[in-house]
């Protein structure tokens, strides 16, 4: 979402800083994939993508980074795993059923 999009750099104005992500977990990774091809236009090129997680608590939170860390080794996009909060499970669950559904229609061929 652009906020104050009369504020928003044209092509003569190259950025720098950060672009944050957050994921949230069964999400399919779409943002990072958007910011990954926004990162692909000159006035993006040199901004470094922060990911923030968001997961169910519980979870093994080194594990979790390790295992993004080797995800974006795999698909080739560089970003840096700034933290992973930890949120109650039923605030997930909207996510999750999403998740589930399509695993469900990949295994069925649906």
């Amino acid at each position: 979402m652009c906020h104050n999009v009369k504020d928003f750099p044209t092509n003569h104005e190259p950025q720098a800083g950060y672009i944050d992500v957050w994921w949230i977990k069964h999400d399919g990774g779409l943002l990072l994939l958007i910011t990954h091809m926004l990162k692909k236009h000159k006035v993006w090129r040199h901004c470094h993508v922060r990911l923030h997680l968001i997961t169910e608590t519980g979870v093994n939170v080194n594990h979790l980074k390790k295992r993004m860390h080797m995800l974006l080794q795999r698909i080739n996009i560089s970003a840096s795993v700034e933290d992973v909060i930890q949120v109650d499970t039923a605030s997930l669950l909207p996510y999750m059923q999403i998740s589930r559904e399509r695993e469900r229609n990949e295994v069925t061929g649906a």
